[in-house]
This record gives structure tokens, sequence and C-alpha cells, in this order.
């Protein structure tokens, strides 16, 4: 089926508003194309892909709010609770620190030492007492 981009640009709008979504991958199970139509109409470096993601990116933002906002309104939340909540609005470097981790960029390879002692057969012999000189 073919699909006009501009509609399909109103629409991903109009549904972004509606239903709050905040993924391409929610966005698209509301919209009539299958995913790889939408990236055809709406390719990565396309300035209507930016302002689609701009705009699930505020629905995030709004998102995360309101979470903070009933987070920080209860009252007697359990300490597991709370840990968790953190742990979901935690940036790379306090993910880190909670877990006690932390994440290389470049993995150096372990270096290890091998010994090889290599000696002839007649040697061998020698040293077990096998041949008489």
């Amino acid at each position: 089926m073919a699909y006009n981009t501009e509609e399909l640009y109103k629409m991903a709008l109009k549904i972004i508003k509606e239903k709050k979504v905040r993924t391409i991958e929610d966005l698209v199970s509301y919209m009539p194309c299958e995913r790889v139509t939408f990236y055809n109409h709406f390719p990565v470096e396309f300035d209507k892909f930016n302002t689609i993601k701009k705009e699930l990116e505020q629905n995030k933002v709004a998102f995360k709010e309101r979470l903070v906002n009933m987070w920080t309104s209860l009252t007697h939340t359990s300490p597991a609770t709370q840990i968790f909540l953190y742990k979901l609005c935690a940036n790379k470097e306090e993910k880190e620190a909670i877990y006690d981790t932390s994440i290389k960029a470049s993995i150096d390879p372990p270096k290890h030492e091998i010994t090889l002692n290599l000696i002839k057969d007649n040697e061998q012999n020698l040293i077990e007492g096998k041949i008489d000189e």
C-alpha cells in the first residue's frame, strides 16, 4: 500500500500528542504502516524524523517529571523502592557508582606468558636414563 509522507507525518504527530507515546516502536504500533515503511518515509537524517524524535523526547521528559513528582510526594516508600526508582533516573556515572563498576571504552587483551622447553628425543631419553652414552 502506498502512503503519503505528509499524511503519515501529521498522523504521527497526532498519535504522539494523544497517546503520549515515548518511543518510535510505540508510535509505529499505532500507525497503519510497518516500521520499515515508517523509516522509508522518515529517514534518520530527515528533518521530519528529527521533529518526531523531539516530540517523543518531550513526552519522555514529561513522563519522568510526573514520576519524580509522584516519588517525591510519597512519604512512606521502602528503601528498596527508593533505590529502584533512583536507578531508573540515574545517568551512566551514577549507575557505575551504584553498582561499583566501570564501563571501559576499550578492552585490553589479557597478557599471558608461555614458556616452552623444547628438547630433542635423544636428550629426553638421556634425561630419563634410557640411552647409555
